[in-house]
């Protein structure tokens, strides 16, 4: 019996210690952020981590133990073969985890669970957000760790089992007894409600309580509480909920015209992860968008507007159907749930408007072409419509391509009235560009500078060759981002400095140059537009028309189980698992809170509805 329990009391310790040192390794990899933290923070990171780190190991334990039990009277070869080889796939399983989490945190602010399963059928998306180097170093470091590990557990932990010879009855039931025990740390303790996520959660700073969570824990519980048959934003009553968001998304009043036309052709290039951190004008770093910087002067710029999320997928269903992103989900996972939103697109369509989207990546990833479909696009180019000799980029066709074919389809069809769409994609990390770099360094800032240069100078070479055609004096060009960045300066992703991004309407259709200031979410966007048209707009429920008198001057961001908002006199962040308020700026009021919170309720509701 005592080598059976000695195995398994060394079992325990060696994942718990495993568990710390991927715990620091996580800070250390995010160093910028981990060392503004205190050294009693560090500590409570481990501190609070403990019960889902147990509840990790619970799980972790099953196997053996039962193992363990029905082998009591064997010898030691079966149950030295079973175990090892179970304990190296978790090893090795947990490694890769780890270290993909580590670099995909960089980019979307928390830690792995089941999101990638949106990306998981086009595994060359997924790695086209990271670099060649990046991806080697990653290889290296997971077979090194996993190596390193193995030797360790076969060499100090292994070679216990070769001691074990067969036990007797009391052994099996020893082992009987320790399976149904292992509930107690599965559920995180004795409490009536198992261990969640909110257990790590003890800072304001949320990277400090990220920091705390069990990786293994957090994608099991993300596997198995896919949840999206019930509502977990409830906070009032149902009809006291709509009340306030019905006051709050309250339509009506007279509308400020900017167009000199009720039916211009359209251009609509919703413009990859352009951050107003890098736009002169809204107080971004200079030099990194001369171009874009020029245009503001000649349009109509909205300075003041929010991407409803922080991906691609939940900014379009923003941009074309007026729909929010929710904290926990993307409606573009479900297909059978877009083709029931409304779309700019399709109202455009039924209105004589000549529709087509161009996109120079791959058309099925995230579901985009159900999507597009959904909307009413019929003509639909990807790269898939170009020789492979022009996919060039990680990510597909590089911008200048498009904006040439772009341009060139446009000039050539006479049609009039047209809708048509260009998304970009070349301002995409891992920010890889088929031009010299114009800023010097390597830093992800630099990167991203360098990327949205060449982007930059793309939409700038497109617009002054669009001013001499004849369609100009007849269009309204929008361009507008899909979603905000963390960088550059690393604002983190709830701060809503992460989430402000640019709008511009210019073209010849634009009545006058001048600056919108108006707080506003891309969601607001479509009612905007089709009341410009003079077209109804009461379908997008939760868009608003930003140039109208009523309008109440605010915008809303959700963010991985939080929302943040943000107004002319309070800019701040909720988080729903440890309900936390942070502040930013201005002094929040409950009534600022209850709205968010509302908010999250209704539309998460209206989401179960489709």
């Amino acid at each position: 019996m005592k080598p059976r329990l000695q195995y398994f009391i060394t079992y325990i310790l060696f994942w718990y210690t495993f568990f710390i040192i991927c715990k620091l390794l996580f800070l250390c990899y995010h160093n910028s952020q981990s060392f503004e933290l205190s050294f009693i923070d560090w500590s409570n990171i481990l501190v609070h981590g403990i019960r889902l780190d147990l509840s990790s190991i619970g799980y972790i334990l099953a196997f053996p133990v039962v193992v363990l039990m029905f082998t009591s009277f064997l010898k030691n070869n079966l149950l030295y073969y079973v175990l090892n080889v179970y304990t190296l796939i978790i090893i090795v399983t947990t490694v890769v985890f780890t270290t993909i989490d580590l670099e995909l945190y960089k980019y979307w602010g928390f830690r792995l669970d089941n999101t990638p399963l949106l990306y998981i059928n086009k595994p060359g998306e997924m790695l086209a957000s990271v670099r060649w180097d990046t991806l080697v170093i990653s290889l290296v470091f997971i077979v090194g760790f996993s190596a390193g590990l193995i030797c360790f557990y076969l060499k100090y932990i292994a070679v216990i089992i070769k001691n074990i010879m067969p036990g007797k009855l009391k052994t099996a039931i020893l082992f009987l007894l320790i399976l149904p025990s292992l509930i107690i740390p599965v559920r995180g303790g004795f409490d009536t409600s198992p261990v969640n996520l909110s257990a790590a959660y003890f800072h304001e700073n949320s990277f400090a309580n990220h920091a705390a969570v069990n990786l293994l824990w957090n994608i099991g519980f993300s596997f198995t509480n896919e949840e999206t048959s019930s509502n977990p934003f409830i906070y009032y009553e149902e009809d006291e909920a709509k009340n306030i968001v019905e006051r709050i998304y309250v339509n009506g009043g007279e509308t400020n015209i900017i167009l000199n036309t009720g039916r211009p052709n359209i251009i609509l290039v919703i413009m990859e992860s352009f951050t107003s951190k890098i736009i002169e004008p809204l107080g971004g770093k200079k030099y990194i968008t001369p171009n874009f910087n020029r245009l503001v002067k000649e349009g109509v710029l909205f300075s003041n507007l929010y991407a409803s999320g922080s991906r691609s997928d939940k900014g379009l269903a923003a941009i074309f159907s007026g729909y929010p992103a929710h904290g926990i989900t993307s409606i573009m996972k479900f297909p059978q749930k877009t083709q029931s939103l409304p779309f700019i697109s399709r109202l455009l369509s039924d209105n004589g408007y000549k529709i087509d989207f161009y996109y120079g990546g791959d058309i099925d990833f995230f579901n985009l072409r159900a999507y597009l479909i959904n909307g009413g696009f019929k003509n639909i180019i990807s790269k898939e419509d170009f020789p492979s000799s022009r996919d060039i980029s990680k990510w597909g066709i590089p911008d200048h391509i498009m904006f040439e074919r772009f341009l060139k389809n446009i000039s050539s069809e006479p049609d009039e009235p047209f809708f048509k769409v260009l998304f970009t994609l070349s301002n995409h990390e891992p920010f890889d560009v088929p031009v010299k770099d114009h800023f010097k360094g390597d830093d992800i800032d630099t990167r991203l500078f360098n990327s949205a240069f060449y982007a930059d100078s793309c939409i700038g070479s497109f617009v002054a060759k669009a001013k001499t055609t004849d369609w100009w004096d007849n269009t309204l060009m929008i361009f507008v981002s899909d979603h905000g960045n963390i960088y550059p300066d690393n604002t983190y992703y709830n701060n809503y400095k992460t989430h402000a991004i640019p709008m511009l309407w210019l073209g010849g259709a634009v009545r006058t140059d001048t600056v919108i200031s108006s707080f506003a979410s891309q969601t607001d966007i479509p009612k905007t537009l089709l009341n410009q048209l003079g077209l109804p707009a009461d379908m997008f429920e939760y868009s608003r028309n930003i140039l109208s008198g009523s309008y109440y001057n605010f915008a809303f961001y959700a963010y991985n189980n939080g929302f943040g908002y943000v107004s002319d006199s309070v800019k701040f962040s909720h988080d729903n698992v440890s309900g936390q308020t942070t502040v930013y700026e201005g002094a929040i009021k409950d009534e600022y809170i209850m709205q968010g919170r509302a908010f999250m309720q209704v539309t998460y509701d209206d989401f179960l509805s489709r």
